[in-house]
């Protein structure tokens, strides 16, 4: 088993099954179904989508934006890295759930 770390600019190659560690942009895919529910709280599987410029229509419907912390479902494609760690969607989140969350005025009052 290799390790090594992956840096903002790298491209990534994802595929059904791969729970993504880093925020992206989609460069390619094929059949690309993303489940976004642990970012989202949505159930359904989001279809990711590369603008296309040649078809003005579909990149208002192109959806290429993928977050840390979700998982593919079908499909394959590639991605530049926009953030990584602590900067990633899913690393801001669990960040955030360990800082201490200051007393409400109401909170203060019934204590």
């Amino acid at each position: 088993m290799s390790v090594y770390q992956v840096m903002v600019g790298d491209v990534m190659h994802i595929e059904a099954g791969e729970v993504l560690a880093t925020d992206g942009i989609l460069i390619q895919a094929a059949g690309l179904h993303v489940d976004e529910s642990s970012v989202s709280g949505e159930a359904g599987l989001v279809h990711k989508t590369v603008a296309n410029d040649t078809d003005p229509t579909h990149a208002v419907h192109a959806d290429p934006f993928l977050f840390s912390g979700t998982t593919v479902c079908r499909g394959v494609g590639q991605y530049l890295v926009t953030s990584v760690g602590a900067n990633s969607t899913y690393g801001r989140t669990l960040i955030s759930l360990r800082e201490d969350v200051e007393e409400t005025p109401l909170q203060a009052k019934l204590g």
